[in-house]
């Protein structure tokens, strides 16, 4: 099993107040895997409704100028109610004041896909890297920028398997960039102390 979850890279993690809604928001299981709870109707960043519980890359880069990559073997385990959708990866740029990165990976019903802002007024663009991934079932993702002015954006799940290769907003090439993963829900109200997003990672790196 893989699973350096950023070691020393990692600067921080992000509950986001979950730890006083009554629950651990990060639990390491027998088998080394962690497994991340956000429940809903726990705290939230300044900028969003939503509750988190995420590990923030403390390594910060030239976006679009230099290679870095984002890989990892996941599963969902639970989705909040009201909204059956977690974010489970993000690249910040600056000036996001790191709550509206440019680049999310969602799972939201059984579909993985991908939002990358234009980093202007113009609306972002949608990518779908898979379909039919039932709750419990092991995927896995991967961002990478290339250091040329593009990102690649790929995901496996059995036999599928999905990448494209996409241009980097102009205006963000070159600006500082950083990753975080974990279980970023989206819920909009909160059913009962049990709901909220739950997803257990056996394998993230970053390079």
């Amino acid at each position: 099993m893989t699973l350096h979850l950023f070691l020393t890279d990692l600067a921080r993690s992000k509950y986001q107040g979950v730890c006083s809604h009554g629950v651990t928001p990060l639990t390491r299981t027998s088998s080394g895997a962690l497994q991340f709870w956000a429940p809903e109707g726990a705290a939230t960043t300044a900028h969003s409704l939503h509750a988190r519980t995420e590990l923030e890359s403390a390594t910060k880069y030239s976006v679009s100028t230099q290679r870095h990559s984002l890989n990892a073997t996941l599963q969902i385990l639970q989705l909040p109610k009201s909204n059956p959708e977690i974010c489970v990866a993000q690249l910040h740029a600056v000036g996001s004041g790191g709550s509206n990165p440019f680049v999310m990976v969602d799972y939201k019903s059984g579909k993985l896909y991908v939002m990358v802002a234009s980093g202007t007024s113009a609306q972002a663009s949608f990518y779908t890297l898979l379909t039919n991934v039932a709750v419990g079932a092991t995927f896995t993702y991967r961002i990478s920028d290339n250091g040329n002015g593009t990102l690649t954006l790929a995901a496996t799940s059995g036999s599928q398997s999905m990448s494209y290769t996409v241009a980097i907003p102009k205006v963000l090439r070159g600006v500082s960039g950083h990753f975080s993963a974990g279980d970023y829900e989206q819920g909009t109200v909160s059913e009962g102390t049990n709901d909220g997003g739950k997803v257990l990672f056996t394998a993230l790196t970053q390079s």
